[in-house]
């Protein structure tokens, strides 16, 4: 599959996003993204037996967050 979403197809997606995120801190982003963005981007950016086009890496711990953590994390939700 090969779709891309164009560009005011993004405006138009990402808009409530960064309208409902306005005001936070990053204190108050960052546990949500961990615990439903992070993981949903890397399972769903994964093909069979293949990454995803981003190594995401934890920055205190160096470890690299993997598409099993990710399936972890979602079966959590």
């Amino acid at each position: 599959m090969s779709y891309k979403p164009t560009e005011e197809q993004l405006i138009e997606w990402g808009k409530p996003i960064a309208e409902m995120l306005n005001g936070f801190t990053k204190d108050d982003i960052e546990p949500l993204f961990e615990r439903f963005v992070l993981p949903i981007y890397v399972f769903a950016s994964r093909r069979p037996n293949e990454d995803g086009k981003w190594k995401i890496v934890n920055r205190e711990t160096g470890e690299e967050y993997t598409g099993d953590m990710a399936t972890i994390a979602i079966d959590k939700i």
